[in-house]
């Protein structure tokens, strides 16, 4: 993990508080847990879970409440938000492939094959007024992808060995979405930035290519 390649890399020491490593934890313990855009995007790391219930709720929590053993009705807000997945599964279930800590991190269903799943994030979308749910955590070959209700953002290219690309949202003033790709180390256009449907013409693929990789992980 981030730890690993700072020891590597740096050659520090990360248990040292001036270390680069415990400096940028530092800061991600003062990112907010979600942003909307434009009240209409919601953008969050992992997920809604399965406590959320309100976008206000989320500004009841505090960043501090985050840990690995959540018990509280916010603690386990925050914990979702952070690790939280998508399932094509048709209802909420224990996620065995990031189960860090042996949990039950639960994945949420998105797709919209199942009633349960559409009823889960169309009703929180609905109810919040959101178009749709911008997260991360999981690798997209392409970089971006989408599945209902859900997009996918993965901006880390070549993951893992996996010349995946990197991918990035626009959202212009009419809530238009525009993704664009950053195409991985060994395609011909790399370091080039390409609009997705440009991308996916060059270079169709699978999105679940990366699905078994894993997750980043949470910090210990």
């Amino acid at each position: 993990g981030f730890g690993d390649e700072c020891t590597s890399k740096l050659k520090e020491n990360i248990d040292d508080a001036d270390s680069v490593f415990q400096r940028i934890n530092r800061c991600f313990d003062k990112l907010p847990l979600a942003a909307t855009i434009e009240g209409v995007f919601l953008c969050v790391h992992g997920g809604i879970g399965s406590t959320l219930k309100t976008i206000a709720d989320i500004d009841a929590v505090s960043v501090i409440v985050i840990q690995h053993d959540p018990r509280t009705t916010n603690q386990k807000i925050a914990y979702e938000l952070l690790w939280s997945d998508p399932s094509e599964e048709a209802e909420n279930s224990p996620n065995p492939n990031h189960d860090y800590f042996k949990l039950k991190q639960v994945r949420e269903c998105v797709t919209l094959e199942y009633s349960v799943c559409q009823n889960r994030i169309n009703k929180f979308c609905a109810e919040n007024g959101l178009i749709a749910i911008i997260r991360s955590h999981e690798p997209v070959i392409s970089g971006v992808s989408q599945t209902g209700k859900v997009i996918n953002v993965f901006s880390c290219s070549d993951y893992a060995g996996q010349n995946n690309s990197a991918g990035i949202l626009t959202v212009k003033r009419d809530q238009e979405i525009v993704p664009k790709i950053l195409p991985g180390s060994t395609i011909k256009e790399a370091g080039r930035w390409l609009l997705l449907e440009d991308f996916r013409k060059m270079r169709p693929q699978e999105e679940q290519l990366l699905r078994g990789q894993p997750a980043t992980p949470p910090k210990r």
